[in-house]
């Protein structure tokens, strides 16, 4: 059985999902749009707040390139100590950030001030997404 990769794209329908949690581990209870940005749909979970992450148009063309790759986070201790999971597509500042209106526990960052270039995922309460599935560990060259 072959397993789904954390980072699909469909280029036919120019869309991207990103899974935060493997397949099928939860049920979806809604699908909420981030607020500032309607290219970015949450998939609300029933033991995680977000499970997924769906992507259209400019937004879903910047994850293409990361399709097909797995545990594309990296773990960060933060001068605080506190770790989060944290995910970027390129080195640029973040100019912006958002969270779900009901959910603090992700956070979204832009490059620019209207909320349009998309930069990357901040989980920063690590303990409600498995480590295993997020991060690549060390000598750890599987996908799970």
């Amino acid at each position: 059985m072959k397993k789904t990769s954390q980072i699909t794209y469909d280029s036919f329908a120019e869309m991207g999902y990103f899974y935060l949690l493997s397949p099928l581990a939860d049920d979806i209870l809604s699908t909420e749009e981030l607020d500032h940005n309607d290219e970015i749909m949450l998939d609300i979970g029933r033991q995680v707040p977000i499970i997924g992450i769906e992507f259209e148009g400019e937004t879903a063309k910047k994850i293409a390139p990361f399709s097909g790759k797995n545990k594309v986070f990296k773990e960060i201790v933060l001068n605080s100590g506190e770790t989060i999971f944290s995910f970027r597509l390129s080195d640029l500042p973040s100019k912006q950030s958002v969270k779900h209106k009901n959910i603090d526990s992700v956070v979204f960052h832009f490059a620019d001030n209207n909320y349009q270039e998309f930069l990357g995922i901040d989980i920063i309460d690590t303990k409600l997404y498995l480590k295993e599935y997020l991060i690549q560990q060390n000598n750890d060259n599987t996908d799970i």
